[in-house]
């Protein structure tokens, strides 16, 4: 089981590496073609974003199952 999950893990993090790797040699070849320093900046905007579009959709796979809900506090933890 132990092994399962962290294989599970080290293939997200390969597969988010890999993600990485190909958006930003893409963005690094777009900025070199950039005719203009308002074109390289765009681009730049554009790529800035891209890391939390690729890791999110792998999230849920193995962080889902190492979260916990949250719990109520007792009553002696209260704020008065």
């Amino acid at each position: 089981m132990f092994s399962k999950n962290v294989q599970t893990i080290v293939n997200e993090i390969t597969d988010y590496s890999k993600k990485s790797f190909e958006e930003g040699t893409k963005a690094f070849e777009q900025l070199l073609g950039a005719k203009s320093l308002d074109k390289a900046m765009e681009i730049q905007q554009v790529t800035s974003r891209t890391p939390t579009r690729v890791l999110s959709p792998n999230r849920p796979k193995s962080a889902g199952s190492m979260q916990t809900s949250p719990k109520k506090p007792t009553s002696q933890y209260k704020v008065t």
